[in-house]
């Protein structure tokens, strides 16, 4: 290839390195504004939570209570923990944003 009477090639660097998508920064930001908490008090055990989202929630102890902390959580883990909110019988998750 010649350009300016130089010939050679052009090296084009990787522009999709590491850094995060403007998509992906949305999404993160988002999630950094969302909350869960758990009022255990209500708690009846039925495990619907944990069926839903084994990978967030556990009733080992027979109270449930987070598998890991919320703010390691990725967009599917926000997506799960709506849902066993939504299925709780005794509404004991609460997602907020």
């Amino acid at each position: 290839m010649e350009q300016n009477g130089v010939s050679g090639t052009i090296s084009v660097q990787n522009v999709c390195s590491k850094k995060p998508t403007y998509a992906k920064k949305l999404r993160r930001a988002k999630e950094d504004y969302m909350n869960a908490k758990l009022d255990t008090t209500k708690c009846i055990s039925c495990g619907v939570c944990a069926s839903i989202a084994p990978d967030l929630f556990t009733v080992e102890t027979g109270i449930v209570s987070f598998k890991k902390d919320s703010k390691t959580w990725v967009a599917d883990d926000w997506t799960k923990a709506k849902e066993a909110a939504a299925a709780c019988p005794a509404e004991v998750i609460e997602i907020t944003e």
